[in-house]
């Protein structure tokens, strides 16, 4: 395999004529003050490419994570603030650093969503201006000179960031998330370019600086998002490529960088290894309609789509709704799926190939898929996400910077051609700003959001519910309605879908027996049953205590309970059972069934005993007028209450030991039995 040496850093690019490469107007200027220059007109393009989505509203899984900020009341003291950090509950670390990030925009909920989209923004401009320096000192190391290099870097870094399909990450407020891991990541590659060359030549002081930050940004970078643990091996995709040279590095060096980047490098691929060995074996995963192996044959199929998204850029993407995709049961079902695989393993074929003759190509592609491992492979996730591409991306444009600025202009002989290539380079970004102002408008306007979405994918059903709830609001329940039926009769089994009909049923006067049989029909078939379901049954069962919707009465509401109960979906979930005996525990007090309240309470305590379960429970029959069964329902729960929980090695485990060690559970309940006893009037005491 022939092999290229490269050049020292400070060496030049020269063309063909002798002459330093680069415009000539460019020659004159120093590279820090170009540098400087640059960084100021992406960080203004990008941040004007964003300017309209700034007003959106909040959206899906803010409202899972962010209500956390009052949780526990405002979050304006030490006790507060440690519950708040340790409540996370994605991943096992529950992501504190990112939970920590939302404190700079309120501290209580609810909250206005501009501050979080503001600073969103804000880190979405400070991870491009790293990524700006980090791809400036990889192509000096590949010997272009300085001025060549910062402006290559400028196009490829804002190719990335003003791409519209990171406009779902950046303006979808969870996603800070990822945004802050990719930030740590960025941040530990820039490290490993910038001490490389002394890491070469043996410096003590360099391994270890490296060591210490790698091992720092990977940590930083975890606690944001698990996708974090990859920077050790993104780290050596970029040393396999662009920092690679035929001189061995020293023996001290190989020893440090073994143990810093290949061991838990190593050890993340087997522990994904594993995981994909145990996921083969269970069969279809609960609330998916796939199994892992199911999984593995359809994600080529989805990281082709995303290459073709991010090659092609266009608007009209499918945004946060991919539940319309159909996963491949076999390598011909779909179609697609045999040549999305050979389209991935050719890539791949492509990137290992030409590490050392092609070395900003085998980076854009090898990082392209190191950087999917995680949420794109054997782990159970919903399938496709954009947002999954943020980090991905990073170097995917570099290449197509460096071939318009330096290699490809080179080539051309023309000087006419060479001002075309500038041209191309200056005016790509702009385009894609353009595209992202598209789109960012988009996002900043709900009613539009809600109805372009809807089009874009006509057959995801949330999308359809998300235009039919919308609809509701505006005040249409007619056409909401039409929308539901319409989306049911494609997608008969989609809850959220049957029950956006019955409210707009509700609106419109009532519900009629088909829509309350479809409405059956979904929440007895579907594979995936969400805690907003349950909500959703909850919130008509208090409503109809007071009438609440012709149609919808407690009967009615009773078939759609035995229909939740009898969906094999949630036969093995602790916190599905819960929500069924929960649901049927509030129907008994609808109709004054103390003995029956009482029991279907403790069965759902039972279930899944938590404290939060107890005492919410013993509150709602309390406010019921059901005090003696309230402080039954606390009895019961009573070892749980004060009972020291199980170490767990989770951000979930800590939170659950510092409520115990701090008596928050004990407190509240001592507080509440003194309530339900001062309002009982002595009634309960026998």
């Amino acid at each position: 395999m022939r092999s290229t040496v490269r050049a020292p850093a400070a060496n030049r690019r020269l063309d063909e004529k002798g002459r330093e490469s680069g415009p000539s107007f460019l020659r004159m200027a120093s590279t820090r003050v170009i540098a400087a220059v640059l960084a100021v007109v992406l960080a203004t393009v990008i941040i004007a490419a964003y300017w309209p989505g700034l007003h959106g509203p909040f959206l899906f899984d803010d409202y899972a994570n962010l209500p956390a900020l009052g949780a526990f009341g405002p979050v304006d003291n030490f006790r507060t603030f440690a519950y708040y950090l340790t409540s996370g509950r994605a991943d096992p670390t529950g992501r504190p650093l990112a939970l920590l990030s939302f404190l700079i925009d309120a501290r209580d909920w609810p909250a206005d969503p501009a501050s979080f989209k503001r600073t969103n923004l804000a880190l979405h401009v400070a991870v491009a201006l790293l990524l700006f320096d980090t791809g400036r000192r990889v192509l000096m190391q590949l010997g272009r000179d300085a001025t060549q290099a910062t402006l290559c870097s400028a196009v490829g870094a804002a190719l990335w960031a003003v791409h519209p399909m990171l406009v779902s990450t950046t303006l979808y407020v969870v996603q800070r998330e990822a945004i802050l891991a990719s930030l740590f990541t960025v941040l530990g590659l820039w490290t490993t370019v910038s001490l490389w060359p002394s890491i070469q030549a043996g410096e003590p002081r360099a391994r270890w600086t490296f060591a210490a930050s790698i091992t720092l940004a990977t940590l930083l970078a975890t606690l944001c998002k698990a996708n974090g643990a990859l920077l050790p091996l993104l780290a050596s995709v970029l040393m396999g490529t662009v920092l690679w040279t035929p001189a061995p590095l020293p023996r001290a060096s190989q020893r440090v960088v073994g143990l810093v980047i290949g061991v838990p490098s190593v050890s993340l691929l087997l522990v994904l290894a594993g995981l994909g060995i145990r996921g083969i074996g269970l069969g279809l995963i609960p609330q998916r309609n796939w199994s892992v192996i199911d999984r593995l044959m359809t994600e080529p199929r989805i990281l082709a789509t995303y290459l073709r998204d991010l090659l092609l850029p266009r608007t009209d993407t499918t945004g946060l709704f991919n539940d319309a995709t159909v996963p491949s049961y076999s390598l011909i079902e779909p179609a697609s799926t045999l040549p999305a695989i050979a389209l991935v393993g050719a890539l791949l074929t492509i990137g290992w190939r030409f590490r050392k003759t092609q070395p900003l190509v085998a980076l854009a592609i090898l990082f392209f898929f190191s950087a999917h491992l995680l949420e794109s492979t054997v782990i159970p996730l919903e399938l496709a996400f954009e947002h999954r591409n943020y980090a991905a991306s990073l170097f995917l444009f570099l290449p197509a910077a460096d071939w318009l600025i330096g290699g490809g202009r080179r080539a051309l002989a023309s000087r006419r051609w060479r001002h075309a290539t500038y041209f191309v380079a200056g005016v790509l970004p702009l385009l894609l700003a353009g595209l992202t102002w598209t789109r960012a408008s988009v996002w900043g306007d709900e009613s539009r959001q809600a109805l372009a979405w809807a089009a874009n994918v006509p057959l995801s059903a949330r999308a359809q519910t998300f235009a039919a709830r919308h609809e509701i609001d505006a005040g249409a329940p007619a056409v909401a309605a039409g929308r539901a039926r319409l989306a049911l009769a494609r997608t008969p089994a989609e809850p959220q879908l049957a029950l956006a009909l019955l409210d707009a049923g509700c609106i419109q006067g009532g519900v009629g027996p088909s829509d309350l049989e479809l409405a059956e029909t979904a929440l007895r078939t579907s594979h995936v049953l969400t805690s907003q379901i349950y909500n959703w049954v909850s919130f008509h069962v208090a409503q109809s205590a007071e009438n609440g919707c012709r149609g919808l009465d407690r009967a009615s509401l009773s078939r759609l309970v035995e229909a939740l109960g009898e969906n094999p979906a949630g036969h093995t979930i602790p916190g599905r059972l819960q929500d069924v005996a929960q649901l049927r525990g509030e129907l008994a007090i609808t109709t004054g069934d103390r003995a029956h309240a009482e029991y279907w309470f403790q069965r759902a305590y039972d279930a899944d005993p938590r404290p939060a379960v107890a005492l919410q429970q013993s509150a709602l029959l309390a406010q019921h007028g059901l005090p003696c069964e309230a402080l039954h329902v606390l009895r019961h729960a009573h070892d749980r209450l004060v009972m020291r929980p199980k170490i767990e090695l989770s951000m979930q485990g800590l939170h659950a030991y510092l409520l115990w060690r701090d008596g928050y559970w004990k407190r509240e309940a001592l507080r509440l039995d003194t309530i339900v006893r001062h309002e009982a009037d002595d009634q309960c005491h026998a």
